[in-house]
């Protein structure tokens, strides 16, 4: 699995679960866990890159085909490498000559309900 740093001024990571809502026509509802996995989401946004630095960026996402494959992402608030995706595409931000990336993450499972 390939893994790629991602230079960060700014980071937050997000825990969830996996919850599935069952609506009854008695506007009762039924909750459930569909995994006992915490699932996270990754916001980075990058420092001033070089346009070497944005296209090696860009190269890494093509190379994944989006949000097709699965990657390693070392978390730096716990040092662990967990098995993301790219949630949406990277926006590329242009300004002064120089590139700043904001990039959106989620941990997969590989055994995780489809």
């Amino acid at each position: 699995m390939a893994t790629f740093s991602f230079a960060r001024e700014s980071f937050r990571a997000t825990p969830s679960y996996a919850v599935a809502i069952s609506r009854f026509e008695n506007d009762a509802e039924q909750r459930r866990l569909r995994t006992n996995k915490i699932h996270w989401r990754f916001e980075i946004q990058t420092p001033v890159l070089t346009q070497v630095q944005q296209k090696a960026h860009l190269d890494f996402y093509v190379a994944r085909q989006g949000s097709l494959e699965d990657f390693g992402f070392v978390n730096p608030s716990d040092g662990l490498t967990y098995t993301v995706r790219y949630n949406e595409p990277p926006n590329f931000d242009f300004t002064k000559a120089f590139w700043r990336l904001n990039i959106v993450l989620v941990s997969c499972d590989e055994d995780e309900d489809a």
